[in-house]
């Protein structure tokens, strides 16, 4: 029986190390290699991730950690101090262009709890960024005061890049201390990104 596995390889324990993560058909699941002068329980995780691969590399922040992704999440991790300075962070990849710009925007003002913007208004709030040598969009959405449980705003910020006839959303998420506390490792994050 022919299954998925999904090949990490880490070059070194020291922190914010790039991680590259590729989905291959193989007929067993062995278990992954340690690097050299590393045990079993030196403290690091070395296992094969469990999510399906998203074909990216990436730097993993000091302090996030890595959690389950959901259905439609490629990569999640989390960050900050429980509860109230949580912020989420989500990798999704979708066919095409998912409704453009103004419509993903309008998506994710209601998800914070702002009501939606003409296109024009709603393509005003974009900035031009770059991910991996390409042209990308950034948006940074703010909710009104009490919107969570804390009374904190939802913030949100969303970087998107078209690659591979996809467009892929790098997005955290959480009470506005949360979010602002992490913008730059976020960014660095961001920045460490290669397809």
């Amino acid at each position: 029986m022919v299954s998925m596995a999904v090949a990490t390889f880490i070059t070194g324990c020291g922190k914010a190390e790039p991680e590259y993560v590729e989905v291959q058909e193989v007929a067993e699941s062995p278990q992954p290699e340690l690097p050299e002068g590393h045990s079993e329980h030196d403290g690091h995780d070395h296992s094969a991730h469990a999510a399906p691969a998203a074909g990216f590399a990436f730097s993993l922040p000091q302090g996030w950690v890595e959690k389950a992704p959901s259905s439609m999440v490629l990569k999640a991790f989390q960050t900050g101090s429980p509860p109230e300075t949580l912020a989420d962070v989500s990798v999704s990849a979708f066919p095409g262009d998912v409704g453009g710009q103004a419509a993903n925007i309008n998506r994710w003002r209601r998800q914070v709890g702002l009501p939606p913007l003409d296109p024009d208004s709603a393509l005003a709030l974009v900035k031009q960024v770059e991910i991996s040598g390409m042209d990308a969009w950034q948006v940074s959405l703010t909710g009104p005061a009490g919107v969570t449980a804390g009374g904190e705003a939802i913030q949100m910020v969303v970087s998107a890049v078209s690659h591979g006839g996809k467009t892929w959303f790098f997005k955290m998420t959480g009470p506005g201390s949360a979010v602002e506390g992490e913008l730059e490792s976020y960014a660095a994050f961001i920045d460490s990104i290669t397809f």
